[in-house]
């Protein structure tokens, strides 16, 4: 969040724009319950979350994820250069990142993470045309979701949904 000063502090909440200025010639405790509005409203806490998962070995989790889901290898920490594991890393495919991890403490194996996507049979038939195994084939559930499930080697699932997708 960035600092400005009192007369530069302008807080837009739909058509109302409130500045400190107006707050200026009020009353002190006026003035403080402007600046609370203007510090509470303005700024969400949170912003986004990225699973980590558990892979017991970086150089199959790179194959699978990289190779074989398209992700995009983003950085990659390894206490020693010379070892591929245990290594810390971060993929990314459009605007979607996961992180995984063969450090032990770092989760465990057998996690599951959701994967909204647009068209999960274009992912569908992408990782078939690669040889990909698919655990659960996309099925069109009661909850309004059409959905395919795989695994990688750790037994993560990799759960890819299609949200309000109806039969």
């Amino acid at each position: 969040m960035e600092v400005m000063g009192p007369l530069d502090f302008i807080l837009d909440m739909g058509e109302l724009f409130l500045s400190w200025r107006f707050c200026v010639g009020l009353a002190v405790t006026a003035r403080l319950r402007c600046l609370a509005v203007v510090t509470i409203a303005r700024y969400p806490m949170f912003k986004y979350a990225t699973p980590v998962l558990h892979v017991e070995s970086s150089a199959v989790a790179t194959t699978f994820y990289c190779g074989k889901l398209g992700f995009e290898m983003k950085f990659a920490y390894r206490p020693d250069e010379n070892q591929d594991d245990p290594g810390y890393m971060g993929v990314a495919r459009d605007d979607v990142w996961l992180h995984l991890s063969s450090f032990s403490g770092d989760g465990v194996a057998g996690g599951a993470v959701f994967l909204a996507v647009e068209n999960v049979d274009i992912v569908h038939a992408e990782l078939l045309a690669k040889g990909e195994h698919i655990d659960t084939e996309p099925v069109h559930q009661t909850w309004v979701n059409r959905e395919m499930y795989i695994k990688d080697a750790d037994g993560n699932s990799i759960r890819f949904v299609q949200p309000g997708a109806s039969a």
